[in-house]
């Protein structure tokens, strides 16, 4: 009753969840462990459960969230739940039922309800489909990123929030020329230390095509390649929630999540 004067707005976010997997660790060099681990996850479920609902969607794309404008996000084949194919995998690559693969630790950021809600699912997931124990590690925000930036971490949890409307600015994320040649050196922005040689031209190919829809089928085809090799685990997309007192008016929700005054007044 009294919550009905207040409005709601909610609008899906150009932002993306994921766990990311250091490629050049020696477990998940192979890409079939990285690809059992992607399978094995209930994403739907998370959504539902973990979050209630409180998500744009699934992450059962690319890490081009669907709200991405002349973008078509969802024609990426991504990773839906099917524990079969991933129990397959793993033990294509040596694991079967989860014998002998080592302890894994997932690190993430303290101090979020939801984050660690949504790693204890990932964890009960993993052990659950594959056999395989990961401990979690929550570590202070800015200490998080400086060590997944030296590829300290082979498990961990990020996310992306776009900083303009552009494929490319996600895709920069599996970009291989952004990784240093020595691993001593940090890796801000391909934090996976993902490198394929064919991303990487389809990619270029992209950045320099002036013609938008022919350079958002680029961008289309670069992501698959990606997303076949599954350097990280996309989780779910978010959506931006804003709760107006009754006086507000003039205000608009944006998928970047900027606000514009401009046009809001106060109704006395």
């Amino acid at each position: 009753g009294e919550w009905r004067r207040f409005q709601l707005f909610r609008v899906p976010a150009l932002a993306t969840q994921y766990y990311g997997m250091l490629t050049q660790h020696p477990v998940f060099r192979d890409r079939r462990v990285r690809q059992a681990f992607a399978y094995a996850i209930d994403r739907e479920r998370i959504v539902r459960y973990v979050l209630r609902g409180q998500a744009g969607e699934p992450g059962y794309y690319g890490i081009v969230p669907p709200s991405m404008p002349d973008y078509p996000a969802r024609s990426i084949r991504g990773y839906r739940f099917d524990p079969e194919r991933a129990r397959q995998l793993l033990a294509q690559a040596g694991y079967p039922g989860g014998r002998g693969f080592p302890r894994m630790t997932l690190q993430l950021n303290a101090g979020g309800g939801r984050n660690v809600q949504v790693a204890e699912a990932v964890q009960a997931m993993l052990r659950e489909h594959l056999g395989i124990e990961v401990e979690l590690r929550q570590v202070e925000f800015a200490q998080h990123l400086r060590e997944i930036d030296a590829g300290r971490v082979p498990f961990f949890r990020l996310g992306w929030v776009a900083d303009y409307p552009d494929p490319e600015n996600f895709l920069n994320l599996f970009y291989g020329k952004l990784v240093p040649e020595s691993p001593q050196d940090i890796s801000p922005i391909n934090s996976t230390r993902y490198r394929n040689p064919a991303f990487d031209a389809v990619f270029e190919q992209a950045l320099a095509t002036v013609d938008r829809r022919r350079r958002m089928e680029l961008y289309r085809q670069a992501e698959q390649i990606a997303l076949d090799d599954a350097p990280m685990i996309i989780l779910f997309y978010d959506e931006d929630y804003r709760l107006l007192q009754p006086s507000v008016a003039g205000y608009r929700n944006n998928a970047l999540d900027r606000r514009f005054y401009k046009h809001v007044w106060l109704r006395p």
